[in-house]
């Protein structure tokens, strides 16, 4: 079924971005404006100053041949821009940090320029440049632009002895086994020689669409990488030596399974690294919303599913490994949906951060407006400003702009769901995961809480979504936790209680505070706190006939 709901997306945006108090830079172009952030790439620390750098590529720009610009972590200051002087169409589609090439200690970095059949460019190529400057190094290897060769990179232990890391190179559209079956070919860094390669087997399969380094999942000394071929549902796990691969599949049809790819670290500590694969397109929960399956490295089993919220948001458009962002050990994993809902009915984009220990929810920032495709791409950058805090880099295209998103801790954790796993709604009226009881629109409400969970920052937004459109309702906050039956729904916070701020829903279900919760809620660091929304539903109307009902709930501990 589909909700419609409204993010902050409308009401708090600066810059493009929902959460003001964690947005470290945002980054876009006037030179480049077809497509900047269609790609990102986390650098390593290229100008000694302690942070790892990043670049942003935009493939369109300019007059579609495309550019870099490669930026400092501690203060997004431009560090150096990137042409290609071999290619005319594409430059900047995929990058990929590779092994310090020209000796001069610092990383350096492949950019691919896919060009494609109605580019005028002969080859499709990936050309190779100082990390430290900028300057363009004498490696250009080039492919079949009909292949769409170079639509992903990533580097790969060293293949041929010579003491340099190797890239491995997607071609999707590649036919040599079969018409668009798609290929892997890896190359060297010293000598651009193609080292070996590795075909689809069927038509369409577009293995190569995604690329992702892992770690060595049979424990037989040798690490894998992952090959997404999304056209025929599966992935791949190649030993970097050219070992036998074997297949990843869904179980079941999964609507492009293998679009996005990503090592993720040993998430369940059995010594082995995990992974997970996107499927952006998948209908399992809401009608084609996509979702990411996470897997034992070991074992190949499903760990979790992290699902997209509603129909069509291409959850799983992009995944990666976000470090380990509540620091519980383990890594986390951060997911992009470009179509997510955002601000009305129409898409901007989502990037939500899940934990790895077992999928649970713990945030999510949302692009600024219709078309942006926030979350289109997604870079790990560690903590580059040193608050503590993991820092994510999220690409933008729809709206030209990529953003750095510093954010540490969870905020908050949902609880007291209708769902029958704790207290019985009221009249037999079950909501779903997530949600509280039913109301009179069929489903429940869940409450979000987003910003900061920092008394000093005071930067708290709670959010209530699906509950009854254009009703009044009341943020509330609690001192103790409960769940007990209570009108239409379940009362999950008690004495001693707050009246934090009444706010009508909009026209599609949602509520969203613009009061102080710490002022109104007199927080103080080390205070744990419930919260809940409270609305009318109209009574005759609602399904036990009390003529009100409450939101899931939220915990937050404050600091």
């Amino acid at each position: 079924m589909f909700r419609p709901t409204t993010t902050l997306g409308a009401c708090l945006a600066l810059g493009g971005l929902v959460q003001a108090q964690d947005q470290l830079h945002h980054l876009s172009d006037p030179l480049l404006n077809e497509a900047f952030g269609s790609s990102v790439c986390a650098l390593g620390d290229v100008d000694g100053d302690g942070a790892t750098d990043f670049a942003v590529g935009d493939y369109g720009s300019p007059a579609g041949t495309g550019g870099v610009v490669a930026y400092s972590g501690v203060d997004a200051g431009e560090l150096y821009r990137l042409a290609s002087a071999t290619s005319v169409s594409g430059f900047g589609f995929a990058m990929a940090s590779v092994d310090d090439l020209d000796g001069d200690g610092v990383p350096d970095l492949a950019v691919s320029a896919p060009a494609g059949a109605l580019s005028l460019a002969p080859n499709a190529t990936i050309d190779f440049f100082s990390g430290a400057t900028g300057a363009p190094l004498p490696l250009v290897i080039t492919g079949d632009k009909n292949a769409a060769f170079g639509s992903s990179l990533v580097s790969i232990p060293d293949v041929d002895g010579d003491g340099l890391r190797d890239l491995a190179v997607g071609s999707p559209a590649d036919s040599s086994s079969a018409l668009e079956a798609g290929a892997v070919r890896v190359f060297s860094t010293n000598t651009g020689a193609e080292l070996y390669h590795v075909y689809g087997n069927n038509p369409g399969e577009l293995l190569g669409k995604s690329l992702a380094m892992v770690g060595d999942l049979n424990n037989d000394g040798v690490d894998e990488y992952l090959a997404g071929a999304p056209g025929g549902e599966y992935a791949l796990a190649i030993p970097y030596n050219l070992g036998l691969p074997w297949t990843i599949t869904p179980g079941s049809p999964a609507r492009d399974f293998g679009w996005s790819v990503a090592g993720l670290g040993d998430l369940d500590n059995d010594g082995v690294a995990d992974y997970a694969i996107g499927a952006p397109a998948d209908a399992a929960g809401p009608f084609q919303a996509g979702n990411v399956r996470v897997y034992s490295g070991q074992t190949s089993t499903v760990l979790y599913t992290l699902l997209g919220d509603f129909d069509g948001d291409r959850f799983g458009t992009s995944v990666c490994n976000a470090g380990d962002v509540n620091n519980d050990g383990v890594d986390d994993v951060a997911v992009g949906a470009t179509l997510e809902y955002s601000g009305s009915f129409f898409p901007a984009g989502l990037a939500r951060i899940s934990s790895g220990v077992d999928g649970s929810y713990i945030y999510s920032a949302i692009g600024g407006g219709t078309g942006a495709l926030f979350g289109a791409c997604l870079a790990d950058l560690g903590d580059v400003d040193g608050d503590t805090r993991r820092d994510l880099l999220v690409g933008s295209p729809g709206r030209d702009e990529a953003f750095v998103i510093s954010r540490g801790r969870s905020v908050g954790t949902a609880f007291c769901f209708g769902d029958g796993s704790g207290a019985a709604c009221p009249c037999a009226n079950f909501g779903a995961s997530g949600e509280g009881c039913a109301s009179s629109m069929g489903y429940g409400s869940s409450l979000l809480a987003l910003g900061s969970d920092f008394v000093s920052d005071d930067f708290l937004v709670l959010m209530a979504i699906s509950a009854r459109p254009n009703m009044p309702g009341l943020f509330l906050q609690g001192a103790s936790q409960i769940e007990t039956p209570f009108k239409d729904g379940l009362l999950c916070m008690g004495n001693p209680t707050e009246r934090l701020q009444v706010v009508f829903t909009d026209a599609e279900g949602t509520a969203i505070s613009t009061a102080s919760i710490v002022t109104e809620g007199n927080v103080t660091a080390g205070d744990t706190r419930y919260y809940q929304y409270w609305f009318r539903d109209a009574g005759g109307v609602s399904p036990c006939g009390t003529g009100s009902n409450f939101s899931s709930a939220v915990e937050i501990n404050w600091f």
